[in-house]
């Protein structure tokens, strides 16, 4: 009932009931920044950190699946053998990232384009 007397309200030029919504003012509304595009060294730096990540997330992923695969074999638990495979499919997402940022595509939107559906595969 609140909300359709605040509607009714605003549509008709009124004041709004007491104790409703108020108008926003301009303090409130912050504008909107431009973002900091990093410069060429700045970029290489942060491409070796992403290749960093993904070679480390891998090695990780790769233990991770070849203990949780030997673990369920030996104990004939499905659910240990399915975490394997979920580690290696982690791993397999991992070495998207690393082709994505190889040094032909370190700069190519094509190859982001490309790199899409093989993330986000539903």
């Amino acid at each position: 009932a609140a909300f359709a007397q605040n509607v009714e309200a605003r549509l008709s030029g009124a004041a709004p009931p007491a104790g409703t919504l108020r108008p926003v003012t301009d303090t409130q509304v912050r504008p909107l920044r431009r973002l900091n595009v990093p410069t060429p060294a700045e970029r290489a730096s942060l491409v070796r950190r992403a290749k960093l990540l993904a070679w480390g997330g891998n090695a990780w992923h790769m233990v991770e699946f070849g203990i949780a695969i030997g673990a369920g074999i030996a104990a004939s638990s499905i659910a240990l053998v399915a975490f394997g495979a979920d580690s290696l499919i982690e791993a397999l997402a991992g070495f998207v990232i690393l082709w994505r940022f190889a040094a032909s595509r370190a700069e190519s939107e094509a190859a982001e384009r490309r790199r899409l559906p093989a993330c986000y595969i539903p």
